[in-house]
């Protein structure tokens, strides 16, 4: 999502999960446009299969979850609807979804409105900061 700013960092995630015990607040990072783009084209972070695609209850709305090599795996959550099935094969860029505001999705400081993509990446089932990754691409 080139042109996007971070309204939420990983260690925001998970400070506010211990603070308020949510049992299914995972780190990750909340992306959005400074302008809101509702709808604004989601893009695989790299190349992989697609291991669960649908709605999710427990906070992320529509949402995407990616296999990546050596056990990693990154989630899009919060869309708006999905361009990918499950068991669908991915290479990097491949459009996966479309911004939007489903499950638990709040606003905030620089995105009063609450579209935005929660990205996360988890490394053997571990969620990762993602920043180091975004920062090397």
């Amino acid at each position: 999502m080139p042109g996007f700013v971070i309204t939420q960092t990983f260690a925001e995630h998970v400070a506010r999960r211990e603070r308020e015990g949510y049992q299914y607040y995972n780190g990750g990072l909340d992306l959005a446009y400074p302008t809101v783009k509702y709808q604004a084209p989601v893009y695989a972070a790299a190349p992989g299969q697609v291991i669960e695609a649908g709605w999710n209850d427990k906070g992320y709305g529509n949402y995407v979850k990616l296999q990546h090599v050596d056990g990693y795996v990154t989630l899009y959550a919060h869309l708006d609807s999905l361009a990918v099935r499950t068991s669908t094969d991915v290479d990097h860029m491949t459009l996966i979804g479309y911004l939007g505001h489903t499950g638990f999705c709040t606003g905030g400081p620089g995105n009063p409105d609450g579209v935005h993509l929660h990205f996360e990446l988890r490394k053997d089932n571990v969620p990762i900061d993602p920043m180091p990754y975004m920062a090397a691409r």
